[in-house]
């Protein structure tokens, strides 16, 4: 799941401690889900209506354990089919939530507020388009550099 590349980094003034938004898996290339036995469409329809990211509820209403129920939802095929849920599900809601800003900014009371809608979609907009970052090994606090060894320890 590979955002597209891009070669500037707007959140790299984000604070350490603040993380980025997670991304939603690319949906599968057009063409690539295979038709689905009508056992694992049943399936993945009672899973993603009634039990979204609740397994043990999932695994309860479908008569499987929790363990059947995790192995049926990571096979590749079923994977494809809920990475394109998910995806086409965070489409959907960053578009009624830009059409929410964008109806906050056309009724903007004052050019604060105008102002405030505007900087909440652009950054919207910069974070769901620049690629993840991968995260840095930073040295361990109060040891100058050295996670085992505390050598350079400032005194």
């Amino acid at each position: 799941m590979v955002a597209p590349n891009q070669t500037s980094n707007p959140s790299a003034s984000q604070p350490a401690h603040q993380a980025a938004a997670p991304q939603p898996p690319a949906a599968p290339p057009p063409g690539s889900l295979v038709p689905l036995s009508d056992h694992d469409s049943a399936l993945l329809t009672l899973f993603v209506r009634d039990h979204y990211e609740d397994i043990p509820s999932f695994a309860a209403a479908a008569n499987l354990t929790i363990a059947h129920a995790l192995h049926w939802a990571n096979q590749p095929h079923i994977a494809a089919y809920l990475a394109a849920f998910i995806h086409h599900e965070a489409r959907s809601h960053h578009r009624a939530g830009r059409e929410g800003l964008m109806a906050v900014m056309a009724k903007a009371p004052s050019p604060i507020e105008l102002r405030r809608a505007a900087t909440t979609l652009l950054r919207a907009v910069a974070q769901a388009n620049q690629q993840p970052r991968t995260p840095k090994a930073t040295p361990h606090r109060g040891t100058g550099g050295s996670p085992v060894s505390g050598a350079g320890r400032a005194v």
